[in-house]
């Protein structure tokens, strides 16, 4: 049992395809439940618009992701039940080993299925309409030139998968009503993270607590930093670059205490 301790690439590879060849069906109807869902709702409002832009595809690739973030926070099934938790603790390969197969299958996998998934559904929708002049040709390339500074397009990212390993992490903490108490606890950081911007600007500031003007501080013109990045985007560019750090953290930590 001492090597378990130790990551394995072998046994990593093992629990990936176990899990992929136990649940190959749940998973196959559920992709293709989805890519027929979006495919039929994306016909339907393409179908009944006149005109139809690249950014207009940005409300689908929202409504995919709710799909995807709910997949993401039902990872480690097992763990809805007592007895399968324990037996899947007992199984053979580290912690790392089984934190990372399921990060690897809900996160990595799922996002890259989902992308292609959903440039099938624009490309099967667009040549299915009579009037696909008028429809814009979605592609991932043209979508990220629209965003004009590249570390906005790198802060988006990095956002995003933030946003993912919270919702992975979460599960390790909660098992009964999970997607409501991570809703909650989402809210509750949100949150958090605006006071504490508040709290910084009055620091930084330096303006007493009669004289300070909160909508001047978090406004995005508040005060620029450097060229053309001002306070606020500072502030949430750091928060969406490092906390992805923190959740995978604390999500490790959590799975290894079931262990133990």
């Amino acid at each position: 049992m001492a090597t378990n301790k130790i990551f394995s690439p072998k046994r990593f590879c093992h629990l990936v395809y176990n899990d992929l060849l136990i649940c190959s069906r749940s998973y196959i109807l559920y992709t293709v439940s989805i890519g027929i869902i979006l495919y039929l709702i994306m016909w339907w409002a393409l179908l009944s618009s006149h005109s139809f832009r690249l950014v207009d595809y940005a409300a689908f690739m929202v409504l995919l992701g709710l799909v995807l973030g709910i997949i993401i926070g039902n990872a480690f099934p097992d763990f809805n039940n007592n007895i399968k938790t324990a037996n899947y603790m007992l199984l053979p390969a580290s912690v790392l080993e089984k934190f990372l197969s399921q990060f690897f299958i809900r996160v990595v996998l799922t996002t890259a299925l989902f992308a292609v998934i959903f440039w099938i559904d624009a490309w099967l929708v667009r040549h299915s309409i009579s009037r696909a002049a008028r429809i814009e040709e979605f592609s991932y390339s043209e979508m990220f030139r629209q965003t004009e500074k590249t570390r906005d397009l790198v802060a988006a990212f990095f956002a995003i998968f933030s946003l993912m390993s919270f919702l992975f992490a979460a599960r390790l903490f909660f098992r009964k009503y999970a997607a409501v108490k991570t809703l909650f606890t989402g809210v509750l950081l949100v949150a958090g993270f605006i006071l504490a911007f508040f709290l910084y600007a009055l620091i930084y500031w330096n303006f007493s607590p009669d004289e300070i003007s909160w909508y001047k501080a978090i406004e995005p013109g508040g005060y620029e930093v450097c060229e053309g990045l001002y306070n606020v985007q500072l502030y949430f560019y750091g928060i969406g670059y490092i906390s992805w750090i923190f959740f995978l953290s604390a999500g490790y930590f959590r799975l290894k205490e079931k262990q133990v």
